[in-house]
C-alpha cells in the first residue's frame, strides 16, 4: 500500500505500509509510526506524564503522540493543533485519530493559538516541524514565556527538537532563567533531542519521575 499527498506546508507526504503497519513520511523525515513513534515511546518511558485534566499537542503528525498520551490515561481532554489541514485529515482518516476518545483537533497556527488561548494545561507537547524544519518562532523567548504561562502549577512541557549542542545549551539557560526545571533526553536515533520543562513548584510532586 502506498499513497501520496501534497501539502502546502510539508511538501509531498507518503503513506506506506511497512510490515503491515502504516508509516507517514515527508521527503526528509518521518512524521508518524516510524522512528518518530520509537522516539515518543522512549520519551514516555523516561518521562512519565502527570495525571492531567487538559493536555495540548502542538503538531499532530500522524497522531501517535496523542495516542501515546491516551494509552497512559484514558480520561482527560486532549487538544491537538496543526496548521496543516492535510496532516489533520491523514491522522484522522488513516491513523484513526478521529476515533480517539476525548480528543479535539484544530487547524490553527500554533504560535497564535498559544497566545490567544486562556486555557491552562497539565501537559503541553511541542512537536512542530514543516517537513524537517522547525518554525522560527520556536527561537523566540516570548513564545516560551507565554507557553509556560499556559501550564498548571504542576504542569510540564515536552519539546521534540533537532537542535545542535550549542542551541541546546541556550535553550536550557533560557528555561532556567524563566523559573523552569529543564531536563534533556538525547534520543537513541541521534537526530532528536527532547526537553522536559516543568515548574519549580513541582519539586514536591514526584509523579513525573
Amino acid at each position: 500500500m502506498r499513497k501520496t499527498f501534497h501539502s502546502e506546508y510539508n511538501g509531498q507526504l507518503e503513506l506506506r505500509s511497512i510490515q503491515g503497519k502504516k508509516v507517514l513520511d515527508t521527503a526528509h523525515t518521518n512524521f508518524g509510526y516510524g522512528s518518530l513513534d520509537a522516539l515518543w515511546q522512549e520519551v514516555f518511558q523516561r518521562f512519565k506524564i502527570p495525571t492531567f485534566n487538559q493536555s495540548l499537542v502542538l503538531g499532530i503528525g500522524a497522531g501517535n503522540v496523542i495516542w501515546r498520551i491516551r494509552d497512559q490515561q484514558d480520561q482527560g481532554k486532549i487538544y491537538g493543533v496543526d496548521i496543516d489541514p492535510v496532516i489533520i485529515r491523514i491522522a484522522s482518516k488513516e491513523f484513526g485519530l478521529s476515533e480517539c476518545p476525548h480528543v479535539q483537533t484544530m487547524q490553527a497556527d500554533a504560535n497564535r493559538f498559544v497566545r490567544s488561548t486562556r486555557r491552562k494545561f497539565d501537559l503541553i507537547v511541542i512537536d512542530l516541524f514543516c517537513d524537517h524544519l522547525m518554525p522560527e518562532f520556536l527561537q523566540e523567548e516570548d513564545f516560551w514565556r507565554i507557553t509556560f504561562q499556559r501550564l498548571t502549577p504542576s504542569g510540564c512541557v515536552l519539546w521534540n527538537t533537532n537542535h545542535t549542542a550549542e542551541q541546546i545549551k541556550r535553550i536550557q539557560h533560557m528555561g532556567r532563567t524563566m523559573g523552569m526545571r529543564v531536563e534533556v533526553l538525547k534520543s537513541k536515533n541521534q537526530w532528536n533531542t527532547v526537553y522536559r520543562f516543568r515548574t519549580k513548584t513541582d519539586e514536591k510532586n514526584r509523579t513525573l519521575i
